[in-house]
């Protein structure tokens, strides 16, 4: 894909950098991993593999999705992912202020004007008054089961007719499998893929 030249350079310099700066993480892993990490740690821990991010692309460019949601920010490269494929928006939220503006640096340079990028927790964004209806849902960023099925729950109004969920790291821990064995046995999705490191779900004619 062109862009993943365009991508090559920033790319590079974040897989190696050994800058250091203090996250506020909100994870399930975040007091595991502290707070002072390097820019090489946090692309390591949190960026999908580009397998992943041309799935995400494909499923994106396949569907027509125009409105996308990225629950999880972190350095952006999976977001660009995201933008790339839609002739619409990317909206993503991620509640750290400093990878939030680490990827909104990246956004800029790339001149990307097809993201809007905020810095908020996912219950704060979720709770505000919010009339988009989403074609594409990628909820990454706090893999704790009890919190993704309240997640899913406040998302459900703003789903469109046959929205796309993608649910990452469904065995992350027990209580993201249970959330995963729930959701699957939820009516309000037509479609349920397990693609054992996330999970897919349709919404349908509900």
């Amino acid at each position: 894909m062109k862009f993943e030249v365009e991508l090559l350079p920033f790319l590079e310099e974040t897989k190696y950098s050994k800058r250091n700066i203090d996250v506020t993480d909100f994870g399930a892993e975040s007091k595991k991993i502290g707070n002072s990490r390097t820019i090489q740690s946090i692309y390591k821990t949190d960026v999908a593999n580009r397998k992943w991010q041309r799935f995400m692309h494909q499923l994106i460019f396949d569907s027509q999705a125009v409105e996308i949601l990225e629950m999880g920010t972190s350095l952006g490269f999976t977001t660009i992912y995201l933008a790339q494929a839609t002739k619409g928006k990317v909206t993503t939220i991620e509640a750290c202020p400093v990878k939030h503006n680490e990827a909104k640096n990246l956004f800029d340079k790339l001149e990307l004007l097809n993201i809007e990028a905020i810095n908020d927790t996912f219950s704060y964004y979720l709770a505000g008054s919010n009339h988009v209806k989403f074609d594409y849902i990628y909820l990454d960023g706090h893999h704790n089961g009890e919190a993704v099925l309240k997640y899913i729950e406040r998302l459900k109004p703003m789903m469109a007719k046959n929205t796309l969920i993608l649910v990452d790291y469904i065995r992350w821990s027990a209580g993201m499998f249970a959330a995963w064995n729930k959701l699957l046995a939820d009516d309000y999705f037509s479609e349920k893929n397990d693609l054992f490191r996330m999970g897919i779900l349709k919404k349908g004619n509900v």
